[in-house]
């Protein structure tokens, strides 16, 4: 999976990178996965699109702060999108 960061100031926390990087072996297609952060670091905007198909999906998550919390919400919005993009069930 191809990873892109649209990082403002401050940087997308170092746990969503480790989240992302943990489940990454779930996506064996060709997927790209763009990763945005607000100005105030309050929400993230996930796209993850597969190729060549190109079909995209997108959705956004609040942080908490937590890290463990916020790990486990992008993981699971990740393979929400995940199984939204090849037709399947959660």
């Amino acid at each position: 999976m191809a990873i892109h960061i649209l990082s403002k100031r401050p940087a997308i926390p170092l746990a969503i990178y480790e989240a992302v990087e943990t489940i990454s072996s779930e996506f064996p297609e060709d997927w790209n996965l763009s990763l945005i952060n607000s100005s105030n670091n309050e929400e993230i905007e996930i796209k993850l699109q597969q190729a060549p198909n190109g079909v995209r999906h997108q959705d956004r998550i609040g942080l908490t702060g937590s890290d463990e919390t916020d790990s486990e919400s992008i993981q699971q919005v990740l393979r929400q999108l995940r199984y939204k993009s090849i037709g399947q069930v959660a």
